[in-house]
C-alpha cells in the first residue's frame, strides 16, 4: 500500500522522489520499511498505519506547504517530508492522509510527531502521539489533530475541497470541516470521502450517473457536503435516448413511433393506451409514491411510452417531512429520534450514556458530596440519558454521616461538635456553664471541704470552657499550728502528730502505732484498696501513728477508669453502659433513643425520608425497641418495574423504568437494531444493505449510531438498462439487461457482478466494522466475483483482532477487556 488518499482530500507525496533505491534506504535504517512511498513492496507481515491529519481551530495564518513526519522507535528516529500532490498550487489542504509501512520487526509503541510547515519553513502547527500502540501485522487508522503554534489568526481551516464548496457547505471553521475525511459521517456532513464506495455515507462519484437517460446528473457542494442532483430533462433533442414528458415521435425522434397503439413494443417501457392496473400501463405520479419519506419520488417522461418512476434519496435536514436522513441528528431535524446512547446529547437529554462519564456530555456514575456540603445528600436521579446528581438537604440526625443537622447536639448525633453553653454536658466537657447551680451538670464555683481534715478539695479548670471541676488531694505540708492533721513525714514537726508514736502501743489520739507489725491489731496501714472503682483510695498520714484510709467517691468524668459516676452516661464517660430509653444516643451500640420523638433529633425513625426518583433509596434497618433503628442509604440492584429505577444490567425488557438505550446489546422498543450486537447476531445493525438481488433497490434507512438502521429492498418494476435487472414484462428492446448475460462485453448484466473480469475485485475494502472480514466470493471468470462481509463470531482468546464479539468477555477475548471508547461507523 502506498499513500492512502480519500476522494477530494489532498494527496501527500514523497518530497524526495520514488523508487526501489529509496525503499532500500529506508529499510536499511532499521525503523521503517517505507513512509508512504508508492514504489515500495509490502510484505504480508508488515503493518500499515494510515495516519489522518487535520487542523483544529484557531487556524494558522499562513498556508501549509510541507508536512514533516517524525517517527521514533526505541533509539531510532527518522524524519520524512511530504508535499502537495494535488492541484499543483504547492499548498496542502486538510484533512490529508499518509501511511506508515513497518516491517514485522518494528514493535509497538511508536512516537509520532507531525509538523505542518509554511512556505518559509516555519512550523505552523504540531500534532503528536507520544505512545502509538499498534498490533503488528494488523492495519489500523490513527487520527492526529494539529494545533496551531505560530501565527494563529486564520479565519478558516485549509480544508481539502473547501474552495469549491457549494451553498450547502458548512461555514469555514466548523468542526464538521475539521472532521471531514475521518471515515465517519459526522454532524453537518452529507458524506465522507474516507468511507468506501458502496457504503452508507460514501461520497458519490463525480459523474453522479444514475443510468437514466432522461435526467441531467450534477454534483453540487464540496468537501463532505457533496450531493448528486438528477434533474428531469425537458429539452427536445434527437439522439440523447430521452423522450421528455409529453413528447411524441413527431417532436423528438427518441420517442416511440408506436406509442399509443395499446401494445408495449420495442424500447417502450409501457403504453399510454393501456388502462391503469393492467400489465404494461404507464405509471402515474401517484403510483410512483414508494411510501418512503426519505426518498423524493418523481415521474420521468410522463405521458410517454418510456415513463418510469425514480426515487432520489433525501439529503440534509428538512424538519417535518417525516425523514431523518443519514448524518442528521435530532438537534438539526425534529424528524430524527432523540436516542439515548448515540454519542450525541439530543434535545431533552441531560447526558449521553455512550460517552465516558468524565466527558462533558457523559452521564454521571456516582455523585460525591463536596466537603463544604456535608449536610447535603448527593444521589443519582433519573434514568437513561436523564441521569443527574440530585441534592437533598439532610434534616435528620444519624451517626457517622458527616452531618450535624439543625437543632441536633452531640448527645444525639456523633457528627455534632461539643458546644459549651448549650445546656447539656457533652463529650469532652465536665459541666455546662448554662445549667443552673445545684443542678446535675452545672459548673461548680466553689468546692466543699471534705470531712477528713487531711483532705482538701480544689476548683480546677474554668467554667467558661465547661471544664470546671473539684479535685480532692491529700495535705502534705507540716504545720506549726494545730489543724487536726498529721501529714506524712511530719512526726515531731507537727503538733497534731503524737509524740509517743512508735512505742508499740496505740495511745490516746493515735489511730495506730508504727512499731506494731503488719497484721497485728493496731498496726498502721501501708496501702488502701476497697476494690471499688468508683472511689478514690487515699492513704492519709502515711508513716505516722495517725495513718488511716479514706475512700472518696469519684465524681470526675474520666474514660477507662472503670467508674461511671452517679448521674453520668456513656456519652461523657465511656465507663457508663449505654442505656436505651434515657433520651441520649449512646453509640456505637445505639443509633437513636426511643425516649425521643421519632421525628426529633436523636429519635428512632419508624419511616425514612423520600429521595428524588433514582436508584438510591433509604432503607429502615434496626428497631426502635433496641434503640438501633436508622435509615441506611442503599442502591437498588434488582430489576423491577414502576419503582423509578433502572439498575445497571437491566433493560427495557426486564424493567419498564429503563429507557431504550442504544448500544446495550439488546433490541428494545423504538430500536430497529442495536449497535452493541456484533455482526452475525440477530438484531445487529448492518453497515450496508445488500440482498444480492439486482432486481431490488437496496435502501439503507436510519443510522447505526442511533440504533435505527434498517434495510428496505424495493422490487424494481421499471425497464431500465444498466441496473442488472430484467423486471417482469420487460424485454431486450426496452431493457438491455434482459439480453443473455455475456461475460466480457464490458456491460454488467443480469446475473453479473462485474464485467469485464479484469474489473472484478481481487481484494475488498474494509467496511469499517472490526467484527467483519471482507472476502471475495464468486468466480471472476464468470463475472460473478463480489465482496462480502463475513461476521466474526468466535472469541479470539489472547490474540487481538480488534473485535469483541457478542457473548465474549475479557477472559475469552483480549479485545473485550477494554473496548474502545469511540462511536460506531454510521
Amino acid at each position: 500500500m502506498a499513500i492512502f488518499v480519500p476522494a477530494r482530500a489532498h494527496r501527500l507525496r514523497n518530497r524526495f522522489g520514488r523508487g526501489d533505491a529509496r525503499c532500500r534506504a529506508w529499510a536499511a535504517l532499521g525503523l521503517l520499511a517505507a513512509l508512504a512511498l508508492p514504489g515500495c513492496k509490502r510484505n504480508g507481515q508488515d503493518t500499515i498505519l494510515i495516519v489522518k491529519i487535520s487542523i483544529v481551530a484557531p487556524y494558522p495564518s499562513n498556508p501549509i506547504a510541507v508536512v514533516r513526519v517524525v517517527v521514533e522507535s526505541g533509539q531510532d528516529r527518522k524524519t520524512h517530508d511530504f508535499a502537495d500532490d494535488g492541484d499543483g498550487d504547492g499548498l496542502i489542504g486538510f484533512p490529508s492522509s499518509f501511511s506508515l509501512q513497518m516491517p514485522a520487526r518494528v514493535m509497538s509503541p511508536l512516537r509520532l510527531e507531525v509538523n505542518a510547515l509554511d512556505a518559509s519553513g516555519a512550523i505552523a502547527a504540531v500534532g503528536k502521539n507520544e505512545r502509538l500502540e499498534f498490533a503488528p501485522g494488523q492495519n489500523q487508522t490513527v487520527d492526529v489533530r494539529l494545533v496551531c503554534t505560530g501565527r494563529c489568526d486564520g479565519d478558516a481551516t485549509p480544508d481539502a475541497g473547501a474552495k469549491d464548496a457549494g451553498a450547502d457547505a458548512p461555514a469555514p471553521g466548523r468542526d464538521a470541516m475539521v472532521l471531514c475525511g475521518n471515515g465517519l459521517l459526522d454532524e453537518g456532513e452529507l458524506c465522507d470521502p474516507a468511507i468506501a464506495a458502496g457504503f452508507p455515507g460514501a461520497c458519490p462519484a463525480a459523474s453522479c450517473d444514475d443510468k437514466v437517460a432522461c435526467t441531467d446528473d450534477l454534483a453540487t457542494g464540496g468537501a463532505c457536503r457533496i450531493v448528486c442532483q438528477h434533474q428531469a430533462v425537458t429539452r427536445l433533442q434527437a439522439g440523447d435516448r430521452c423522450c421528455p414528458a409529453g413528447a411524441t415521435a413527431a417532436s423528438d425522434s427518441d420517442c416511440s413511433a408506436t406509442c399509443g397503439n395499446g401494445t408495449r413494443e420495442g424500447e417502450e417501457t409501457c403504453d399510454i393506451a393501456i388502462a391503469a392496473g393492467n400489465p404494461g400501463a404507464c405509471p402515474t405520479m401517484a403510483a410512483c409514491d414508494d411510501g418512503n419519506p426519505c426518498t423524493r419520488d418523481e415521474l420521468l417522461s410522463g405521458n410517454t411510452c418510456t415513463a418510469i418512476c425514480v426515487h432520489q434519496a433525501q439529503t440534509g435536514a428538512r424538519p417535518g417531512d417525516g425523514c431523518c436522513p443519514a448524518g442528521v441528528t435530532a438537534t438539526e431535524d425534529s424528524d430524527c429520534p432523540a436516542v439515548c446512547g448515540n454519542w450525541h446529547r439530543d434535545p431533552g437529554e441531560l447526558c449521553d450514556r455512550a460517552q465516558a462519564s468524565t466527558s462533558p456530555n457523559g452521564c454521571p456514575t456516582k455523585c460525591e458530596s463536596p466537603g463544604s456540603e456535608s449536610c447535603v445528600l448527593h444521589t443519582l436521579a433519573g434514568t437513561g440519558c436523564a441521569l443527574r446528581c440530585a441534592s437533598t438537604p439532610i434534616s435528620y440526625a444519624a451517626p457517622d454521616d458527616r452531618c450535624c443537622p439543625k437543632d441536633a447536639s452531640r448527645n444525639y448525633d456523633s457528627d455534632c461538635p461539643s458546644i459549651c453553653g448549650n445546656g447539656v454536658v457533652e463529650p469532652g466537657e465536665s459541666c455546662d456553664n448554662t445549667i443552673p447551680a445545684a443542678t446535675a451538670g452545672a459548673c461548680p464555683t466553689t468546692c466543699p471541704r471534705p470531712a477528713d481534715l487531711c483532705l482538701t478539695s480544689q476548683l480546677v479548670e474554668r467554667a467558661e470552657d465547661c471544664a470546671a471541676r473539684c479535685e480532692i488531694t491529700v495535705l502534705g505540708t507540716c504545720s506549726s499550728q494545730r489543724d487536726g492533721c498529721c501529714p506524712k513525714g511530719c512526726a515531731g514537726r507537727d503538733p497534731d502528730c503524737s509524740p509517743s508514736c512508735g512505742n508499740g502501743v496505740v495511745d490516746s489520739g493515735e489511730t495506730c502505732d508504727t512499731a506494731l507489725p503488719v497484721g497485728a491489731i493496731g498496726a498502721c496501714p501501708r496501702s488502701c484498696a476497697d476494690a471499688n472503682s468508683c472511689t478514690s483510695d487515699q492513704l492519709i498520714g502515711e508513716g505516722t501513728c495517725h495513718a488511716r484510709c479514706a475512700f472518696v467517691p469519684v465524681t470526675a468524668l474520666k474514660n477507662d477508669d472503670g467508674c461511671c459516676p452517679a448521674g453520668s452516661n456513656n456519652l461523657v464517660d465511656k465507663d457508663c453502659p449505654a442505656t436505651c430509653g434515657n433520651g441520649l444516643v449512646e453509640g456505637p451500640a445505639e443509633t437513636c433513643d426511643r425516649a425521643r420523638a421519632p421525628a426529633s433529633p436523636g429519635g428512632c425513625p419508624t419511616t425514612c425520608p423520600p429521595l428524588p426518583i433514582g436508584c438510591t433509596r433509604f432503607a429502615l434497618r434496626g428497631a426502635p425497641e433496641t434503640c438501633s433503628s436508622q435509615c441506611i442509604l442503599e442502591s437498588i440492584a434488582a430489576c423491577a418495574s414502576n419503582d423509578g429505577c433502572c439498575p445497571a444490567g437491566c433493560t427495557r425488557g426486564s424493567d419498564s423504568d429503563c429507557p431504550s438505550i442504544c448500544g446495550n446489546a439488546v433490541v428494545e422498543p423504538g430500536e430497529a437494531c442495536d449497535v452493541g450486537l456484533t455482526a452475525g447476531n440477530v438484531g445487529a445493525c448492518p453497515i450496508a444493505c445488500d440482498d444480492g438481488d439486482a432486481c431490488t433497490t437496496d435502501v439503507t434507512l436510519g443510522r447505526r449510531i442511533d440504533c435505527t438502521r434498517s434495510c428496505r429492498f424495493d422490487p424494481i418494476s421499471s425497464c431500465r438498462t444498466g441496473d442488472g435487472c430484467c423486471p417482469a414484462g420487460c424485454n431486450r428492446d426496452s431493457d438491455a439487461d434482459c439480453a443473455p448475460a455475456s461475460c466480457g462485453n464490458r456491460s454488467v448484466e443480469a446475473g453479473e457482478a462485474c464485467d469485464p473480469p479484469g474489473t472484478c475485485p481481487t481484494r475488498c475494502p474494509s467496511d469499517g466494522d472490526d467484527c467483519t472480514l471482507e472476502v471475495v466470493v464468486g468466480d471472476a471468470r464468470a463475472c460473478q466475483a463480489r465482496c462480502r462481509s463475513m461476521p466474526i463470531r468466535s472469541c479470539s482468546g489472547g490474540t487481538s483482532d480488534r473485535c469483541c464479539p457478542t457473548g465474549c468477555v475479557g477472559k475469552t477475548d483480549v479485545d473485550c477487556a477494554a473496548p474502545p471508547m469511540q462511536p460506531p461507523l454510521l
